[in-house]
């Protein structure tokens, strides 16, 4: 987690220095620790999280996450909802609204069309005023567009996180990081020709 953090917090520099172009903010780190996602899934429902969290004034990523896949529900609503309740229990634990970010948690509990639908919709969650973060880096939803093995998912994994970034994402996570990096600056590059003088 250290190593994770360390990685982020030097980006984050890079970003905030103008050295990753326009899209000042965005946070890329490769995700290392296993047992740090764990805590992410227990979420804050868990007896004392809030208030541990609160007390020791230590950020948070609430992410989204479904004991079951249900291919029958609204998947948006069913993120909304539950952040709602995760900010609920936040706020009455007095954990600052500064130290939060939202994760729709692409890939667990849904399926690969509900992990598409969040990703297409992610500008929906803005509504919530907090940073959002997205890690759709290498996940299974890329091969039932492509067939392909983790290692060979970067170009969806790219294409997800350009519509992510380009949906309002201020963080993303991402095993390639330097790929990643080199695509969301040409994007912003482009875009920025495209702006009338």
């Amino acid at each position: 987690m250290a190593v994770c953090l360390m990685l982020a917090g030097l980006l984050g520099s890079l970003s905030r220095s103008g050295l990753l172009g326009a899209f000042t903010g965005l946070v890329f780190f490769a995700w290392i620790s296993r047992r740090h996602l764990t805590a992410r899934r227990a979420g804050l429902a868990v007896v004392g999280m809030a208030g541990l969290l609160a007390a020791r004034r230590s950020p948070v990523i609430v992410m989204h996450n479904r004991d079951s896949v249900d291919p029958g529900i609204d998947i948006m609503k069913d993120i909304a909802a539950f952040f709602a309740r995760s900010l609920d229990i936040a706020a009455k634990a007095g954990v600052s609204p500064g130290k939060i970010v939202l994760d729709p948690g692409i890939g667990f509990g849904k399926t690969a069309e509900q992990s598409m639908i969040a990703l297409a919709r992610l500008s929906e969650l803005q509504s919530f005023g907090l940073p959002l973060l997205v890690g759709a880096s290498r996940k299974r939803f890329i091969s039932t567009v492509t067939a392909s093995e983790p290692q060979e998912r970067l170009g969806g994994s790219i294409a997800a996180h350009l519509i992510a970034a380009q949906a309002g994402a201020r963080i993303i996570r991402t095993h390639d990081v330097s790929e990643t990096v080199q695509s969301l600056r040409v994007a912003a590059a482009i875009k920025e020709f495209g702006k009338p003088k």
